[in-house]
């Protein structure tokens, strides 16, 4: 069977590639449609532009498909081996649908769990379904019910810019008492992923903060918002008072951080620059194919003649949660303080089996 000529589609002129495409989408929309019908949707007044649409439809389509002439016209496949698949199948909502799809890539940071947002979103196309199902099947990352909606609600929020509402009481720790409750109103920025869990990064709106930190914005682990929101899962949204930010500005400062949580010491004030470490390990010969694969850092740089491994990475809790985690598999050489620190926590957790 002869396949669609699609390039013989790219060389025809707009106005005529417009006027196709308008009584293919008819037509697989309806069974039948006559003349007058279809001039009325191309918005001529002669039948012999729509003979015309009709014809170099065919011309395209080869053996593969075809549309009946004379006064009612019939396609003969409306489901498949179509010139304009993508204006036959896609109506106003589902391309809203896709350019959220596309825009998801600006917003969360590492994979993006398509199928269980989208399944929020109930797409009404069977053909986008089953692309869906094929992309997904290999690369998408799957989310628990309450999970994936928290997240659809954070996305629809983060690209509509209005703040959210969530009860979080541990932020009392945190910020100065206000007006005694713990129902906190965030201007959400970023949703990021992290050891296969996500964050949501955004400012607080009506919690003032204390005056040695002062930081710009704060981490929400979704898993933390999930257990305090459990009796009542729905996110109140409103416009008032969204606080706009740079999101490369986040970006550039977790760039050389592991995880979202800085400072390394508690109460530390904001430094819009971080200082990044040099970090070198020697490594044993069965975690270097395993690092290979999965980088402690964007940073990482393997020495395999040597056994040594290099990032470039700044001091905070994750760094030593990762490097305690590859027990004698890997061996902190400098700097010296990192090497010290990792000693002391080793030797306190000795302690526990003595």
């Amino acid at each position: 069977m002869d396949k669609i000529d699609y390039i013989k589609i790219g060389l025809i002129s707009p106005a005529q590639r417009d006027h196709m495409m308008k009584v293919e989408k008819t037509l697989v929309k309806n069974e039948f449609c006559n003349n007058e019908q279809l001039q009325e949707i191309l918005g001529v007044k002669s039948p012999r532009l729509v003979q015309l649409a009709i014809r170099k439809l065919n011309e395209c389509y080869g053996q593969s498909n075809h549309i009946s002439p004379g006064h009612k016209h019939c396609l003969q496949h409306r489901e498949k081996n179509l010139a304009f698949p993508e204006s036959s199948y896609f109506d106003n909502s589902d391309k809203e649908l896709l350019n959220d799809v596309l825009k998801l890539a600006a917003v969360f940071d590492g994979s993006i769990p398509l199928r269980s947002i989208l399944n929020i979103y109930k797409p009404k196309v069977k053909e986008l379904d089953g692309i869906l199902n094929k992309f997904t099947s290999v690369m998408d990352v799957q989310l628990k019910g309450h999970e994936a909606k928290l997240i659809a609600d954070l996305y629809k929020a983060i690209d509509s810019k209005i703040v959210v509402s969530f009860l979080y009481p541990q932020l009392e720790a945190l910020y100065a008492p206000h007006k005694g409750t713990n129902r906190i109103y965030v201007s959400p920025y970023f949703l990021g992923r992290y050891n296969n869990k996500w964050f949501l990064i955004g400012a607080v709106t009506n919690l003032p903060r204390k005056q040695e930190t002062r930081y710009p914005w704060s981490v929400f682990p979704l898993q933390r918002i999930l257990k305090e929101n459990k009796e009542n899962m729905n996110v109140i949204f409103t416009d008032d008072g969204y606080k706009s930010i740079d999101i490369d500005r986040i970006k550039r400062y977790y760039k050389n951080v592991l995880g979202f949580y800085v400072p390394a010491k508690r109460n530390e004030p904001f430094k819009e620059k971080l200082e990044s470490l040099n970090i070198r390990l020697r490594l044993n010969d069965n975690i270097i194919h395993f690092l290979e694969e999965n980088p402690i850092h964007s940073s990482q740089k393997i020495d395999k003649e040597n056994h040594l491994l290099e990032i470039n990475v700044v001091e905070n809790p994750s760094l030593y949660k990762v490097l305690l985690s590859f027990g004698n598999d890997i061996e902190v050489l400098e700097p010296e303080h990192i090497r010290t620190e990792i000693h002391k926590r080793i030797a306190e957790t000795l302690k526990l089996y003595k």
